[in-house]
């Protein structure tokens, strides 16, 4: 008896979580068109576009390096960490540059993050939330840098263990076996950090506090926080295949950039309110 309780209890608790999961959905369906959460979103994609101009000068030089050590095989009589350590060398200038394109990347969407966190936790009007950003500046730009710092680290394990499989003969599963809980590793703290912004900024902590707080929040929450990532690539799909379509009903260039830029706005908010209102209603 005692047992089929637990599992009943169980159960009740699986069936309230996703009803709050959807309720969560149902709430940003309706949020997602809202003029505020869309001008917001409308000012991510600009400065998000106004990035990638200024990416586009420096693109050549991380698949450079690539070319250069795996097809070219330039760097086959040096290691690796010699091989990276002189492109970083001669590349340095270039890399700062990179580096600091890459936090302002990320910088973005925390940005965007924290002004629905602030919309939504304290009530206030999205101009209200817009003039906060000159405030909260120095910690959107910290919490990038923490983020910024993970994605280098992944990356670097990540070329190690390419480097493993490419160059070191006969050692094919045990790159496949670092390759594998390389992503998995990966995948897990993504799912874990992703809230991360949301909570730093509502609950005005520092990123250690915060951090601990993301990780007992998310507790037995890791399989729903999958199934919101998969809800939100599903719609983003839908909605970037609908503006393909729509974009090919019409042969003018200006046009179709608009109906872009309009689905990229729109998919904006959808995820970050998604986050936001799921959060706020599993608290």
């Amino acid at each position: 008896m005692v047992l089929l309780g637990s599992i009943d209890k169980k159960n009740k608790n699986i069936r309230y979580s996703l009803f709050r999961m959807f309720k969560a959905l149902n709430k940003t369906v309706q949020n997602t068109l809202n003029p505020a959460f869309l001008f917001i979103s409308a000012l991510f994609i600009v400065y998000q576009a106004a990035l990638y101009l200024v990416f586009f000068e420096f693109f050549d030089l991380v698949p450079k390096f690539f070319y250069d050590t795996f097809v070219l095989a330039n760097n086959l009589n040096a290691s690796f960490f010699d091989a990276a350590f002189a492109f970083a060398v001669a590349n340095f200038d270039a890399l700062i540059v990179l580096a600091v394109l890459s936090i302002l990347w990320i910088a973005g969407y925390v940005w965007l993050l924290f002004c629905f966190t602030k919309i939504k936790h304290e009530k206030i009007p999205m101009i209200n939330a817009l003039v906060m950003t000159g405030k909260y500046i120095t910690r959107i730009i910290g919490l990038s840098f923490f983020y910024w710092i993970l994605v280098l680290l992944f990356a670097l394990i990540g070329l190690f263990i390419v480097f493993v499989g490419v160059f070191l003969g006969g050692l094919e599963l045990l790159f496949y076996l670092l390759f594998l809980i390389w992503l998995v590793i990966g995948t897990v703290l993504y799912l874990k950090l992703i809230f991360l912004p949301i909570i730093f900024f509502s609950e005005d902590k520092k990123i250690r506090e915060s951090i601990r707080e993301t990780n007992e929040w998310g507790k037995k929450k890791l399989l729903h926080v999958v199934l919101i990532m998969l809800i939100t690539s599903v719609v983003s799909t839908v909605i970037g295949e609908a503006a393909i379509f729509l974009s090919e009903l019409t042969s003018i260039e200006l046009v179709s950039i608009i109906i872009f830029f309009l689905a990229l706005t729109v998919t904006s908010s959808f995820s970050g309110l998604f986050l936001t209102n799921y959060y706020f209603l599993t608290k």
